[in-house]
């Protein structure tokens, strides 16, 4: 099978293409719905600040398939896994809830992560999907 100029495009972005990681604290012990909010707050979060910083990225982004993985992470891996973007100066947005629920108010409880897949998975490639 023959691909089109438009489909050998997309499959180069694509194989080379962003991603979003949202990485749960399962330290926590949050339900899965409070999961979801949480990671549904980070997108929107993340998407936001990409929109002001790299909108190119985030419409290369959509044109693939808008990929999202969600991986859980422990406490010490999380603080770790925040120290090594800060030094390699990668994109990323920390969720804090208001505690209202199921955790105290502050509580660190995602964190999201926007790059191209190559840049990200050494970060993450080692945390278990949730």
């Amino acid at each position: 099978m023959k691909l089109n100029q438009s489909q050998k495009k997309f499959m180069k972005m694509k194989n080379n293409g962003y991603k979003m990681i949202f990485c749960i604290r399962s330290d926590l012990k949050m339900s899965k719905g409070k999961i979801a909010a949480q990671c549904s707050h980070g997108a929107i979060d993340m998407y936001k600040k990409m929109m002001k910083k790299h909108s190119d990225m985030l419409e290369e982004w959509e044109e693939t398939g808008s990929k999202k993985i969600v991986t859980k992470c422990t406490d010490k891996q999380y603080n770790i896994l925040i120290k090594k973007l800060q030094m390699a100066e990668m994109d990323y947005t920390v969720i804090k809830d208001a505690g209202c629920t199921e955790v105290n108010p502050g509580t660190e409880t995602v964190l999201v992560i926007f790059d191209k897949e190559k840049k990200v998975n050494p970060f993450t490639g080692n945390f278990k999907t949730l």
